[in-house]
């Protein structure tokens, strides 16, 4: 019917209130969680003095802790919140932010970003036709871009940065705060960075019934990720669990998931489902 359902966490900015939309992309802040509703429209819901995009429509939306960017429907980037600088007046096709940096990418695959620069997560490597990405995903001091052919290329500072170098292609990635993970094309998914004893999901599938079958659509928070069973788009968490983190729905059907610090949020055919809570 197209209503969205909440729980979890304090409720103390609204966060479980959602109104009734059927919500296309997510992104997830701090204090809200916004959704791509009719024509391209943003829907977002929690505290008053959350980073809401202004009026507008948006192909792609990313939240950083003081700061909010946006894509417009002409690829064009326009952001709010604290300023990281002024961001190039050309189109992109997907952007992302980290603690006090932000990095888009360019529709022929090439990364671009501005803002801090002091541990060179704002300082792409140089890219040939071969190293092109399709998909980019930032820590606090880190981004980490991801190649059909020369598969996952990080830079900036961190474990992240180190412990992913070398580590092949994968069909999906994110990231936030020091963490990074990734699924590869058998959908096995692969965490690295600060919290990565208490992140990394299990590897064996004959032990672990959790994961015998194929991930897709994974999201990062502080210290719990969670992916989509390709399947039947049931939600599964791992990780820490105090702030009910890992206490996502039942029910399946789920085919957008993202998340913030110790939010998560997920989409269906009814609506938006959020649990967690802010840290």
């Amino acid at each position: 019917d197209g209503n969205a359902r909440c729980w979890g966490g304090a409720n103390a900015y609204g966060e479980r209130v959602p109104p009734t939309y059927i919500y296309d992309r997510l992104a997830v802040g701090r204090s809200q969680a916004c959704g791509q509703v009719y024509l391209d429209y943003v829907d977002c819901i929690g505290a008053e003095d959350a980073l809401t995009p202004p009026v507008g429509r948006y192909e792609r939306l990313s939240f950083g802790e003081e700061t909010a960017c946006g894509l417009g429907i002409d690829g064009r980037v326009s952001c709010w919140g604290e300023s990281l600088g002024t961001p190039p007046n050309e189109p992109f096709t997907a952007i992302s932010i980290g603690a006090a940096h932000v990095c888009g990418l360019r529709p022929n695959g090439t990364a671009v970003c501005w803002g801090d620069d002091t541990y060179g997560q704002a300082t792409p490597p140089p890219q040939s036709d071969y190293e092109s990405f399709r998909m980019i995903a930032s820590g606090d001091r880190f981004t980490c871009g991801l190649s059909d052919y020369a598969g996952l290329i990080c830079w900036g500072q961190g474990a992240a940065v180190v412990d992913s170098a070398n580590q092949g292609s994968f069909a999906s990635i994110g990231a936030h705060a020091g963490n990074l993970c990734a699924i590869d094309f058998s959908g096995v998914a692969r965490c690295w960075g600060d919290n990565a004893d208490t992140m990394q999901p299990p590897f064996d599938p004959y032990t672990d019934a959790f994961y015998t079958e194929p991930l897709v659509g994974i999201a990062v928070g502080d210290r719990h990720a969670c992916a989509v069973r390709a399947s039947d788009g049931v939600v599964l968490c791992w990780g820490d669990d105090s702030q009910g983190q890992l206490q996502a729905p039942a029910s399946g059907g789920v085919y957008r998931v993202s998340a913030f610090g110790d939010l998560t949020c997920a989409s269906d055919l009814e609506g938006m489902t959020c649990w967690g809570s802010q840290s």
